[in-house]
Order: structure tokens, then sequence, then C-alpha cells
């Protein structure tokens, strides 16, 4: 994959949001890998956290870690299921990432 600006979606449920975002931020500092952008969306469902990667390749291998998925739009609430605890290794928060 090339160095095109690559979405990454992942559903979570019954798991608070602090430790997701901590896993999460823990994994891509210490790979060293630069986000475009960070946020996260809460529905009744769950939550869908939203990160923009500008190297394909680390936008796969986090998709990877964490049960997500690649999107080349920004992933929404409305168009796919919430992943349960067990399938994994409304207000929106965004925060752009420099």
């Amino acid at each position: 994959m090339g160095t095109d600006l690559v979405w990454v979606g992942v559903r979570y449920r019954g798991i608070a949001l602090p430790d997701i975002m901590k896993v999460m931020r823990s994994w891509i500092d210490q790979r060293g890998y630069q986000l475009r952008h960070f946020d996260f969306v809460f529905s009744g469902g769950g939550t869908l956290v939203r990160t923009q990667f500008t190297q394909a390749s680390e936008a796969a291998e986090f998709a990877d870690a964490f049960a997500g998925f690649l999107s080349r739009d920004c992933p929404s609430i409305e168009r796919i299921g919430v992943a349960a605890p067990s399938e994994m290794s409304s207000a929106v928060h965004h925060q752009e990432v420099g």
C-alpha cells in the first residue's frame, strides 16, 4: 500500500473508552506512527473509534491489531455493527493530530 490517507474504524461495546484510548495511543506511540485524525463517536450500540493514518501500511497494521476495518472514507456509526469485547485483541469527540 502507498502513502494515501486511510481511515480505520474500530467498534467496541462494553469497554470503557479511556481504557480503549490508552491502549491504542500506547500502541501507536510505541511504533512512532503518525496519525492525521483521531476521534470517537458514541451510540446506543457502543463506541466507534476513528483514526486516519498517513501511511496505508500503518493503517492496515492498526486495523489488524484492534480488529478494525479499513476505509477510504471516514467510518460512520450508521454503516456497520459493533464488535463485542470477546471479538477484539450520539456524541462525537474530535481531535486533529498535527
